[in-house]
């Protein structure tokens, strides 16, 4: 933690509480970087600081602080920094008393701890001590008791200044010999010299302080030994670092070399290592000397290397003039001693490392131990070399191997990967281990997303217990040749040829290879082939016709299909030419057949199609059609003749009954139009024409149905065709068109779908008719007949507390012969005793009954739709089902109801209390909805109207007038108003009810219709 090469601020750093120092100082750097550095220190650290002077002022001390930045006056108003005189410390009574002194100490670090610092640092100028005040003596004492009573107790740490000019040499020795801790030179160190309180204040102090010295000077030969070890392990460590830079033997060699001479302070020297193959030591390399002057100097090597190689260990030459005098040849290659050791590794000597030296005796056996182990590291790094060069031929040898067996394998890799077959290897559970690049090609596939799978993933799923018996086969030690198929990545089926066997390795079967082969194309043609066969034998077995062959005079050769069944005759007759076939086609129909007879007979590779009657066997008469060729030798000589003979009798007479019913068609008197699926007119007879206002089929043909429509009717049409997809027809549905002058008329339709003989929807036949005059007459008719003005395809709805307005205009409908259908919370006799027309009804309930209907909107709904012409319906108590579900629920439910009515030609009536909503909601619900208006005004005498009127405007403020009132504002006695309002109640236009005592009149939705604009 403390020495010479920690600075002074970082072993400042590193004091605890209880650390007892000395700072002995010569200079007033020396004194400031120690004692300010100190106390700044501890400022920052939350410590309480005192500071005692006595060479230095108090000032002093506090601008030394501000000049490392401490706010002096801050930290002495708070208490944290107090700078006393010596007179207030160590004499504050005029002497001084080392216990005294002590007890100062421990009161200010408890002083510090209350204040919530967390030590007292202290630090103090102790030159007072040479003014011989009373005590001063025993300052000494006062610094081992310190570290006997004080710091090992007490979280306080001090320095205690002494100035080397001021304090004579013995009381600096006591000094040194009180401290644990000295401060010197800008440095901290362990004191070696201190001595504990409990020796030093005893009567032997003497002999404590011989046993220190004789255990400091132990410790001083420990320390050499130490140090040289330390520089014998660092020169090892630098030889180290040297000889692994490089594994080439000569780098090696020379690092070594250069290292070692380094190590020894010499200034030559030389590396003979053992050859092999002369079984002698050769210079390898040197360093200082030439390199010839060891070639030469046979005796040299004989009785230096050899010697050192025979035993093993280092050789030491003192003087070699001597010993063995070298040729000299320059001073700078002087011999004067030099020291020989051996390389060794692993018991073997590999080399002999030589040191020279200008100076005689340079070497001391000291020198051995190191130079055996530098000897050995070498020879170590020698070795590795030459197992390192040893490699690198080996390496290179391997590379080259290497690179053939690449190119070899290149070529055998550019082979199997431009294949177009598959080549592939599996383990023993079939995991694909490897697969060539032509399976991408193959399957689409990769080969990164085949390898890993097992191979059965990979097949049809019909095969997949066939590919599992083939790999239990191979690794049974089989040879496989099978077929299979496979599931691309599109999820197409191809079909492979595997060729496989097992793969070996040291008698062990350890999967197997093989080579798939795409056989798609073959097993198609096989296929086609197969299927062609087939086709032609089920052909010539369940031919509705006559396939034939025969030669140019009409004998046939071959005769065969529904012969019989056509013609009367069997095939038999017709081959042993009874009849001929020229005998049984009607002499009638010979003229036409002439030009194509002549050409068949003269004409190479003619072919024709060619209609005409035949004369059965039972004489009746049967229409055919013939596909004949005739077929030429190598000379175009027609030889033979060959083809089909069809039955269409039938054929012929749907046809007549088509042009019968194409005439029907256009004679019609109803619009009739023929369209495509995409709803494009591709036909129109007559009377389409006419409806159209147009005399031209192209105003119609080429245009789309919907165009003529009117736009609002288009969905109902849109609709219509979904129900024709379902049902291959529709009746009696209504739409209004746009005819070609712009005339909009109303047309009553019908549709049907013309289908493919497959079956196929193809298009779809309509036919209309005008019913605009019908329509005018009906609605005038009830408008004659009805009160309220209410139109198909609408929805009402009507605000009443209780139904009136809603069921007269419900029975309005009922007059007019609309079927009824009433959904109703009101009970079913009420209904009965009202109207006299029959209706259906149902009951909301939510228990079931035969009559009644659960309140579940989407059940009601699809009764209404169910509906199959237009009806008139009444659903009364909306309040009801909105008191079972939600109001969004309720809205949507309307949006739908709106919808049927107006593609259904439905007339809806709501009724609802508006008592039960609230007006947003209410509103919501009427921007939906039409509202019920009277067709006429009902005429009522003036006295009754005015009272209507009073009762109307009070409503309208949110008041309920009473009797009294309406007989008040009407001007009239108590039994006229009285007499008024019963009329008016009996009417239906008042309704009454109690607030209190008082009767109170309300508008009901009858009279307020009197009030409608």
């Amino acid at each position: 933690m403390f020495s010479q090469f920690v600075t002074l601020s970082e072993a400042l750093k590193a004091l605890n509480p209880h650390d007892h120092l000395c700072l002995i100082y010569e200079t007033e750097e020396e004194w400031r970087s120690a004692a300010i550095s100190f106390m700044v220190l501890g400022l920052r650290r939350n410590e309480k600081c005192m500071y005692v002077v006595d060479i230095h002022a108090a000032d002093q001390i506090r601008s030394f602080l501000s000049e490392e930045g401490v706010d002096t006056d801050a930290a002495e108003a708070s208490g944290q920094l107090v700078i006393l005189h010596e007179t207030e410390a160590y004499t504050r009574e005029g002497a001084f008393d080392p216990d005294k002194m002590i007890v100062l100490l421990i009161e200010e670090t408890k002083k510090a701890v209350s204040e919530g610092f967390s030590a007292l640092r202290v630090t103090g100028e102790m030159s007072w001590a040479l003014r011989d005040h009373p005590g001063s003596e025993t300052l000494i004492e006062y610094e081992a008791k310190l570290n006997r009573d004080f710091f090992p107790y007490y979280p306080c740490l001090a320095i205690c200044q002494y100035h080397m000019g001021r304090f004579d040499p013995g009381t600096i020795r006591y000094v040194i010999m009180t401290h644990p801790l000295m401060v010197r030179n800008n440095h901290i160190y362990h004191n070696p010299y201190y001595i504990p309180p409990e020796e030093f204040l005893s009567h032997r102090r003497n002999h404590y302080e011989v046993d220190h010295w004789l255990q400091n000077l132990e410790h001083q030969s420990l320390v050499a030994e130490t140090i040289r070890r330390t520089e014998e392990l660092e020169a090892l460590t630098a030889i180290s670092a040297t000889i692994t830079q490089s594994l080439e033997l000569e780098e090696v060699l020379n690092a070594a070399l250069k290292t070692t001479l380094e190590i020894v302070n010499s200034e030559a020297g030389v590396i003979h290592l053992f050859d092999e193959s002369s079984q002698t030591f050769v210079p390898t390399v040197c360093h200082g000397l030439s390199q010839d002057v060891f070639e030469e100097n046979t005796e040299f090597k004989e009785r230096v290397c050899e010697r050192a190689a025979h035993t093993g260990k280092p050789v030491i030459v003192p003087d070699c003039a001597d010993f063995i005098p070298p040729p000299p040849r320059s001073p700078a290659e002087r011999w004067g001693s030099l020291v020989s050791f051996p390389l060794k590794a692993k018991g073997n000597t590999l080399g002999i490392l030589t040191i020279i030296s200008h100076t005689k005796a340079q070497f001391k056996p000291d020198h051995l131990s190191l130079l055996s182990s530098v000897g050995n590291q070498v020879g170590v790094a020698i070795e590795n070399s030459q197992l390192y060069e040893a490699n690198q031929r080996e390496l290179v040898e391997r590379r080259r191997i290497q690179e053939a067996l690449r190119k070899s394998e290149k070529k055998y890799r550019d082979l199997v990967e431009n294949m177009s077959d598959v080549i592939y290897t599996c383990n023993t559970q079939g995991a694909v281990t490897y697969i060539s690049p032509a399976i991408e090609a193959l399957t689409g596939f990769s080969p990164s997303e085949v390898i890993g799978r097992s191979f059965t993933e990979f097949l049809y799923q019909d095969d997949v217990e066939r590919g599992i018996e083939m790999l239990h086969s191979i690794i049974s030690d089989h040879l496989y040749r099978g077929e299979y198929r496979i599931i691309t990545k599109s999820g197409d089926i191809r079909w492979m040829s595997a060729s496989s066997r097992p793969i070996r390795e040291r008698d062990r079967i350890t999967g197997m290879q093989g080579i798939l082969t795409d056989i798609t194309e073959r097993k198609a043609t096989e296929k086609a082939l197969k299927e062609s066969e087939q086709k032609y034998r089920t052909f010539v077995s369940n031919l509705q016709g006559i396939a034939y062959r025969g030669d140019m005079n009409w004998v046939p050769l071959f005769f065969h299909g529904a012969v019989e069944e056509i013609t009367g005759y069997t095939e038999e007759e017709f081959l042993t030419g009874n009849p001929r076939w020229d005998q049984v086609i009607h002499p009638d129909d010979w003229p036409v057949l002439a030009e194509s007879a002549e050409k068949i007979a003269t004409v190479p590779d003619y072919s024709a199609t060619r209609e005409y009657r035949i004369i059965r066997k039972d004489n009746k008469i049967r229409w055919v059609q013939e596909f004949i060729q005739n077929v030429c030798d190598d000379f175009q000589n027609p030889v033979s003749v060959q083809g089909i003979i069809y039955d269409i009798t039938e054929h012929k007479k749907a046809k007549e009954e088509v042009m019968q019913l194409s005439t029907a068609v256009r004679m019609s008197s109803d619009s009739i139009i023929i369209a495509d699926m995409e709803g494009t007119i591709a036909d129109a007879n007559d009377a389409a024409l006419t409806l159209y206002r147009t005399h031209k089929k192209e105003d119609l043909i080429g245009k789309k149905v919907l165009d003529i429509i009117v736009p609002e009717d288009r969905k109902k049409v849109q609709i219509s065709v979904e129900e024709l997809l379902k049902k291959r027809y529709v009746k009696n549905q209504e739409y209004d068109l746009i005819v070609r002058n712009g005339t909009r008329i109303t047309v009553e339709t019908s549709m049907a779908i013309i289908e493919t003989a497959e079956g196929t929807p193809r298009g779809f036949v309509s036919i209309s008719r005008d019913i605009t005059g019908r329509k005018v007459a009906e609605r005038e008719m009830k408008r004659k007949l009805m009160r309220y003005d209410l139109r198909e395809g609408n929805m009402y709805l009507v605000e009443e507390r209780i139904p009136c307005t809603s069921l007269e205009a419900f029975e309005d409908l009922l007059t007019v012969d609309y079927p009824g259908l009433a959904i109703s919370r009101t009970p079913q006799r009420e209904f009965k005793e009202k109207f006299r027309q029959e209706i259906d009804y149902l009951w909301i309930a939510e228990k079931g009954n035969k009559s009644g209907i659960p309140p579940d909107l989407t059940e009601i709904q699809s009764t209404i739709e169910g509906l199959s012409k237009a009806t008139a319906i009444f659903i009364d108590r909306l309040d009801y089902l909105l008191s079972k579900t939600s109001f969004e629920k309720i809205l949507s439910f309307i949006h739908s109801l709106r919808e049927i009515a107006y593609l259904k030609d439905h007339i809806i009536i709501l009724s609802v209390d508006p008592s039960t909503l609230d007006r947003q909601k209410l509103r919501q619900i009427e921007k939906e909805t039409l509202t019920v208006e009277p067709l006429y005004k009902v005429q009522l005498p003036e006295e009754l109207f005015e009272v209507l009127r009073m009762v109307y405007e009070q409503n309208t403020k949110g008041m309920n007038p009473s009797y009294n009132m309406v007989g008040l504002k009407t001007g009239t006695s108590k039994p006229t108003a009285r007499k008024r309002i019963r009329t008016l109640i009996s009417y239906g236009y008042l309704e009454e009810s109690k607030r209190g005592r008082s009767k109170i009149l309300n508008l009901t939705e009858k009279g307020r219709t009197l009030f409608l604009k």
